[in-house]
C-alpha cells in the first residue's frame, strides 16, 4: 500500500493532471454538442412547422386554419370568409426507408380530396421512391372521394385508383395508405362536427 501511495505522490502531476484535463475537455465537448443539438432540433421543428403551414396555404388558398385534436394528433379546419371549407390532416405511411413518408391531405367539406402534399420522403431511394414527391404522382389523388387503391396496369380515377411510380410500389403504397388514413380521420371529424352542430341546435331550440 505504501508503494502505491509513493507512486501516486511521485507521479501525481504527470499522470493525474492529464486525466483531469481530458475529463474537463470531454465535459465541455459533451455540453457543446448537447447545446448544438437542442438548437438544431428547435430549428428543424420550426422549419417543419413553417413547411406545413405553407403546404396548407397552397391547398386551401386564402383560408385561415384552426387547430383541432383527435386521437391521432393535431389536424386543421380550413375556414374561408367565415365558412368551413375543409380539413387538413397529416399522416406517415410506411415506405421503403426507415422514417416513412409524411403526407398532408386536404379534404373538402363534401369529402372529396382537394389536394395531397408530400411533406417528407427523404428516406426513400433517390430516383425511385422519392419520385412520389413529383406532381405527376400525388396529383392523381385530387378529386377522389373514397378509399384509394393501386392499379398497376389501368388505373381508373373514377374508381379511386392510382398508378404507382415505376420501381416504387412500396413508396407509392405508403402514400396511398397515408391518404386513406387521412380520409378515415376526416369521417370521424366530420361526424363529430355534425353531432356538435345538432347539439347546439337542440340547445338553441330550448
Amino acid at each position: 500500500m505504501s508503494k502505491i501511495k509513493e507512486f501516486f505522490k511521485a507521479n501525481y502531476k504527470p499522470v493525474i493532471n492529464p486525466i483531469i484535463v481530458l475529463l474537463c475537455i470531454c465535459i465541455v465537448i459533451s455540453a457543446a454538442l448537447a447545446g448544438a443539438n437542442m438548437i438544431t432540433k428547435d430549428r428543424i421543428a420550426e422549419l417543419s412547422k413553417q413547411q406545413k403551414q405553407e403546404s396548407m396555404e397552397k391547398i386551401f388558398v386564402g383560408a385561415e386554419f384552426k387547430q383541432r385534436e383527435d386521437s391521432n394528433g393535431e389536424y386543421f379546419v380550413a375556414v374561408l370568409n367565415g365558412e368551413y371549407i375543409g380539413y387538413v390532416f397529416t399522416e406517415v405511411g410506411k415506405g421503403y426507408g426507415g422514417a416513412g413518408i409524411t403526407v398532408m391531405t386536404g379534404i373538402n367539406a363534401d369529402g372529396s380530396i382537394k389536394a395531397v402534399s408530400i411533406i417528407d420522403a427523404a428516406d426513400e431511394t433517390p430516383g425511385l421512391g422519392q419520385n412520389v414527391t413529383k406532381e405527376r404522382f400525388y396529383k392523381q389523388f385530387s378529386g377522389m372521394t373514397g378509399e384509394v387503391t393501386i392499379n398497376k396496369t389501368d388505373a381508373d380515377p373514377n374508381k379511386n385508383e392510382i398508378m404507382p411510380e415505376t420501381g416504387a410500389t412500396i413508396s407509392s403504397k405508403a402514400v396511398k395508405d397515408a391518404v386513406n388514413a387521412c380520409m378515415e380521420r376526416f369521417k370521424n371529424a366530420n361526424n363529430q362536427s355534425a353531432n356538435n352542430s345538432e347539439t347546439e341546435a337542440a340547445t338553441d331550440e330550448k
